[in-house]
């Protein structure tokens, strides 16, 4: 619920802070901000080619890991061995039989053709949510203002 007193005490504040005259930097600042500002995307251009490498990777593993171990059976003797000592690993032991069996169970029942349209469609749900993501953030922390005020 909007707080009365605090929206007012915002546009005062807003319209008070705005009546103001800039006020210049020292020379001493400007460079160095206007050398930080140019480097930054040159520093974080780098990190993008890693980041999506790590995100198709985690999507890769989220879809075939469950149907690998199925197939050959190797998680089983881990979490047997780790659900005797933790009671949590013994819920994620069921969730991982029960996930497991279900995506084997789904690649063997329906054909390959199928089987493929489906990556390719989570595939493409993943690039998705990922570009709605960014331009989420472009939105609301890009632009000068914050939250839901941006779309105002």
């Amino acid at each position: 619920m909007p707080d009365p007193d605090f929206d007012f005490m915002e546009d005062f504040t807003r319209r008070n802070l705005r009546g103001l005259p800039p006020r210049p930097a020292p020379a001493a600042l400007e460079g160095r901000v206007r050398a930080r500002i140019e480097a930054a995307p040159r520093r974080r251009s780098a990190l993008r080619p890693a980041a999506v490498v790590l995100s198709v990777a985690a999507a890769a593993a989220f879809v075939a890991v469950p149907a690998l171990v199925a197939r050959h059976g190797g998680a089983g003797s881990v979490f047997d061995l780790l659900a005797g000592r933790f009671s949590a690993v013994a819920v994620l032991q069921a969730l991982w039989t029960g996930l497991s069996e279900a995506v084997q169970g789904t690649c063997e029942s329906l054909p390959r053709a199928w089987c493929a349209w489906g990556l390719a469609a989570v595939a493409l749900a993943y690039a998705a949510l990922a570009g709605l993501g960014t331009a989420a953030y472009r939105l609301f922390f890009r632009s000068g203002r914050r939250g839901w005020s941006a779309l105002s």
